[in-house]
């Protein structure tokens, strides 16, 4: 898990990386110019010593306090809105079964499938999982600085139902 785009390396013996890359699926499986470069870029931060510059490292290392803090605040925008504790998982299947302590704001609607679809599709676009009746937004993922563009697109989508 590097913080930049996905993709894999293969490395090993010259004789077995020339015989996959010969294979027929090398080609379905090879990355673009612009993933490679993005890598690069990614790459050379870790070399030059400012990993820190990734989005990545901002997003776990906040604890789970502040993001409760900010989910606390946030639920008191909305009635019938909660905060609690909850865990967010890194990447997409980066590291699997591994979970990070995080947020949660917690908000019952009437249809919940429903607003969370048209959260998606708003500008700006927000995702949210929907659980027991209610939107779950988990806050690891979310900058601080977004916190009110966030309550503005959830309240938007609120009173259009």
């Amino acid at each position: 898990m590097l913080g930049g785009p996905q993709a894999g390396l293969l490395v090993g013996k010259a004789e077995l990386v020339e015989r996959l890359r010969r294979h027929p699926l090398a080609r379905a499986l090879r990355v673009d110019k612009m993933t490679v470069a993005a890598l690069e870029s990614v790459l050379r931060l870790y070399a030059t010593d400012r990993r820190d510059e990734l989005p990545l490292w901002d997003f776990l290392s906040v604890g789970q306090g502040k993001l409760l803090s900010r989910a606390k605040a946030l639920a008191t925008c909305f009635k019938g809105s909660t905060a609690r504790a909850g865990e967010a998982v890194a990447g997409g299947g980066s590291l699997p079964g591994y979970a990070i302590p995080s947020a949660e704001l917690v908000i019952r609607v009437p249809t919940p499938e429903d607003a969370a679809a048209k959260l998606r599709l708003g500008r700006p676009s927000v995702f949210c999982r929907v659980d027991d009746g209610s939107l779950v937004f988990d806050l690891r993922s979310v900058r601080p600085e977004d916190d009110d563009r966030l309550a503005r697109a959830i309240r938007y989508v609120l009173e259009q139902s």
